[in-house]
């Protein structure tokens, strides 16, 4: 049987972010989730962070995570009239067997903080 590594996503906590500020006639909104919550050790896990109506200069910067490595990032923009919305992904391999939670963290963008 292979091992797994189990992962936990707390989206009130940290990763599920909602900005209350309003865009044209709509809130914006930074989202974040996992493909996934449980992997083979040594298969991927795709953590995609989402800009809805929010102006990103640059793919965010991920903080340390001690038990994945960054496999590979990706990057998906969809435009609607008055409307814009950026994906970011990355492709996150964890490093042993266990139950690994992604920590808090801030991200940057439009001069706005997340």
């Amino acid at each position: 049987m292979a091992e797994r590594a189990r992962l936990r996503f707390w989206p009130e906590a940290v990763l599920c972010l909602l900005l209350a500020a309003v865009f044209g006639a709509r809130a914006a909104s930074v989202t974040a989730s996992v493909d996934r919550p449980t992997v083979t050790l040594g298969e991927t896990v795709t953590l995609s962070i989402t800009f809805d109506g929010v102006a990103t200069a640059s793919q965010p910067q991920l903080p340390p995570l001690p038990n994945f490595q960054v496999a590979g990032t990706g990057q998906r923009s969809e435009f609607a009239p008055g409307r814009m919305r950026q994906t970011y992904e990355y492709h996150l391999v964890p490093n042993q067997p266990g139950d690994f939670v992604i920590p808090a963290f801030q991200i940057q963008s439009g001069g706005q903080t997340y």
